[in-house]
């Protein structure tokens, strides 16, 4: 990789351990590295871990929202209905990533943020390859304005209810989706 890339071998031994970090790649002694499969289990293990964190920020985004931030709220997702009526699948999911990092900002925990922006450009790099399941985008758009009123109320367990019931039906849809491409050696 140094030769082909032109580059001294401490970048690329630094990028196989982010990428080592992320999940993306297993390295094994005297093997070398290889990419991570991406299956059902992969998927379940990032869906896992989202739905723990969301359980720890839902709370303190509850008590720590604004008004002005659920406007805010309110007007990304007007947005992203706008996207998803058109069709245009990037822009849903530009404002869906938006709606999120507003909710990571508002619960003031940045290293459980940290975790979920991680794992979320890993899914939005899935979405973007395999795309949404026939009704996915109108359920998240659903429970977003479900969530919004949630917030409103100040209605912390019906938010957790919310955001965890639509990350494992996201999760189903991601699976369902994987798995009907042919199989990829890992």
């Amino acid at each position: 990789l140094a030769a082909r890339y032109r580059v001294g071998t401490m970048p690329i031994r630094a990028a196989l351990q982010e990428l080592r970090g992320r999940g993306l790649i297993i390295i094994e002694p005297n093997r070398g590295a290889r990419v991570r499969r991406v299956d059902a289990d992969f998927i379940n293990n990032i869906y896992d871990l989202r739905e723990a964190v969301w359980s720890i920020l839902v709370p303190r985004c509850v008590r720590f929202i604004t008004n002005a931030d659920i406007e805010e709220m309110e007007a990304i997702q007007d947005r992203m209905d706008a996207a998803a009526k058109a069709g245009d699948f990037a822009e849903a999911r530009r404002q869906n990533r938006l709606f999120h990092h507003l909710m990571y900002e508002t619960a003031r925990n940045p290293e459980a943020s940290a975790v979920l922006e991680q794992n979320w450009v890993l899914i939005n790099g899935l979405r973007a390859i395999f795309g949404y399941g026939p009704g996915r985008l109108e359920d998240t758009n659903r429970m977003h304005r479900e969530l919004i009123a949630a917030l409103r109320a100040r209605d912390g367990a019906r938010a957790i209810e919310l955001v965890c019931g639509s990350a494992e039906r996201s999760r189903e849809d991601l699976i369902r989706l994987i798995s009907q491409q042919p199989a990829a050696s890992g």
